[in-house]
């Protein structure tokens, strides 16, 4: 690997760390993962992270970057999903009061109700439709981000991604201990 791919890949090692903080958070507590569908996954994200570093190692500079980079982040991407999930109900389970009131009031200080907005929504179900299946592709960014950028050897970008996305999750897990919300 060459130029901006050494740095990527620096970053990419660098990127396996939040992770593991994240992994080693639910360790910390008394919950347990179901092992066999935990296990086929992080099992999966783990041949893959093998996958390249036994590429990337064998090969050396002739390593394909778009190979070694796509393979990569889909291995991180995979783990660091797997285990925000469990987490999530680990911040639920801290069990602090709900906040739905005062996010509510905080919305409205700044000018936004959300029951006009939710019932416009409600009374057009063609709206309902739309934003349900919007949501719904929240996912592809997730997969077309890596490939895309991958694909076009933006690999420093394609490292910020995901440690954009790593340190966005872990913020958002945290947050939720502290704010727990059903939604207004």
């Amino acid at each position: 690997m060459v130029g901006d791919a050494r740095l990527a890949w620096r970053t990419f090692n660098l990127n396996w760390l939040p992770i593991a903080a994240l992994g080693l958070a639910i360790l910390r507590t008394d919950f347990s993962l179901e092992p066999v569908a935990f296990g086929v996954t992080a099992a999966v994200a783990l041949s893959l992270a093998l996958i390249v570093y036994v590429h990337a190692f064998l090969k050396a500079d002739a390593a394909d970057p778009k190979l070694v980079f796509w393979l990569g982040t889909t291995a991180q991407l995979i783990m660091v999903t797997a285990i925000v999930g469990p987490l999530s109900y680990i911040a639920n389970a801290a069990n602090w009061p709900l906040q739905d009131q005062a996010l509510l009031f905080i919305d409205r200080a700044i000018g936004l109700d959300p029951e006009p907005i939710a019932t416009f929504v409600n009374n057009h179900p063609w709206l309902e439709r739309c934003f349900d299946s919007g949501y719904g592709f929240i996912k592809w960014p997730l997969l077309g981000v890596p490939i895309i950028l991958a694909l076009t050897l933006r690999l420093v970008r394609l490292q910020q991604f995901i440690l954009a996305l790593n340190i966005g999750l872990a913020v958002t897990i945290v947050i939720s201990v502290f704010v727990p919300a059903i939604g207004t």
